[in-house]
């Protein structure tokens, strides 16, 4: 709660003051325009805590199971990367044979989500890869940014971890690891060879034949 707490702050903070400043006085729609955008987009911040949390609790508590059916982890893949828009940051899906998991679509969906717009903060360049692995398909989040802090590295998947300076301290990766256990997979950080980037993978067992 101490963390939660801790992270409403700051959007609540602006909002009160984005309000408090433009009732102050009389101020052109220019002005007005200015402050409601403030106060939108912190509460957009602030509305996304909280369903974070939220899904976080269903899952923890076994509130919400996944409804597994076969899904094609490469086309998924390609959906996400044409569907996410972020700023300066280019989102690929390489091309893959086809990589047949069992999981929840919105699910899983979600926790890619969750793992490219996470590295589109602080990269240039996001790829999504898939692969076979034994028994697991894979899904691979690779970008070039500047990885994972050493320090933080073996706790990027608890809450309220920052991964780096440009990260934000939340729990998105937090939820990302708890939607992989539900499917009876996992997911693994780490930094890439050479120094640049970081890699988050999310292993989801195969469909059965």
């Amino acid at each position: 709660l101490a963390d939660a707490a801790h992270e409403m702050r700051t959007p609540l903070a602006v909002i009160m003051a984005s309000s408090s400043q433009a009732l102050s006085r009389p101020r052109s729609t220019e002005e007005y325009v200015r402050s409601l955008s403030e106060i939108r987009s912190a509460a957009e911040r602030a509305a996304t805590g909280v369903n974070e949390m939220l899904d976080l609790v269903r899952f923890e508590s076994g509130q919400t199971m996944p409804r597994v059916g076969p899904l094609r982890l490469d086309l998924l893949a390609e959906e996400i990367a044409a569907a996410v828009r972020a700023d300066d940051t280019e989102i690929v899906a390489e091309p893959s044979d086809p990589v047949a998991v069992a999981a929840d679509m919105a699910l899983l969906r979600q926790a890619v989500e969750n793992v490219v717009r996470n590295a589109a903060r602080r990269a240039p360049r996001v790829e999504l890869l898939t692969r076979i692995d034994r028994h697991d398909g894979v899904i691979e989040v690779v970008d070039d940014g500047p990885g994972f802090d050493p320090a933080v590295l073996p706790r990027v998947f608890e809450r309220y971890q920052r991964g780096d300076r440009r990260g934000e301290a939340g729990i998105r990766l937090a939820v990302v690891r708890a939607i992989a256990v539900a499917h009876g997979g996992s997911v693994s950080a780490g930094n890439n060879p050479g120094g640049v980037g970081a890699t988050v993978s999310i292993r989801i067992p195969l469909a059965r034949s």
